[in-house]
């Protein structure tokens, strides 16, 4: 995947290329680096059978407790409740998840 301020629309760039993949292949199995990825494939979660894998990382986690990042906290409940699995990289980051 390529595109121009990867930070700013990732998620747009993971649902423009992933969406051919999921489309053409049967039952595919995605997995996604952090959750803000996965929130790129959650609309076509809706319409297409495919199992997502999420993998959490200790600071995408930790940091939604911070003033900035505070409103993503909803996106983050919608993602992981649409992913298939989840896989946190250590045990403190499963538990900052779940609070």
């Amino acid at each position: 995947m390529y595109g121009r301020d990867w930070s700013k629309f990732k998620k747009w760039y993971v649902s423009f290329y992933c969406k051919k993949y999921i489309k053409s292949s049967n039952n595919p199995i995605i997995i996604s680096a952090t959750w803000e990825l996965s929130e790129g494939l959650i609309k076509h979660k809706k319409k297409y059978s495919f199992s997502l894998i999420t993998v959490l990382h200790g600071l995408e986690v930790t940091r939604l407790n911070s003033n900035k990042y505070d409103k993503s906290i909803p996106k983050f409940i919608q993602t992981i409740d649409h992913s298939d699995q989840v896989i946190a990289v250590s045990n403190y980051t499963k538990n900052e998840a779940i609070s």
